[in-house]
């Protein structure tokens, strides 16, 4: 069973948000067994995105990046990883 924990409640808006520590921060929560969902709503509310579902298709957006998969969960999480690598590659 993944895990879910309480969330810390802070932000840190100050700093400019980096594709690249979003996403390890995305693969070390993964790693310790979280909630996908969980995971998603954490790193939009840390990173200040938005995580959504609209007509069937379930979206993340941090840093001007937007990941959409249809089963939503870990598939959006490696949708907007994969998005965020093209775009540092770019």
């Amino acid at each position: 069973m993944a895990r879910r924990p309480a969330s810390s409640g802070a932000t840190d808006d100050s700093r400019q948000v980096s594709p690249s520590d979003v996403s390890i921060v995305i693969d070390e929560l993964l790693a310790e067994d979280m909630d996908a969902d969980w995971i998603v709503a954490e790193v939009a509310r840390r990173y200040g995105g938005t995580a959504r579902y609209l007509n069937g298709t379930y979206e993340l957006r941090i840093a001007g990046i937007v990941g959409t998969c249809t089963a939503g969960g870990v598939g959006q999480l490696k949708s907007w990883q994969r998005a965020a690598a093209r775009k540092i590659a770019a």
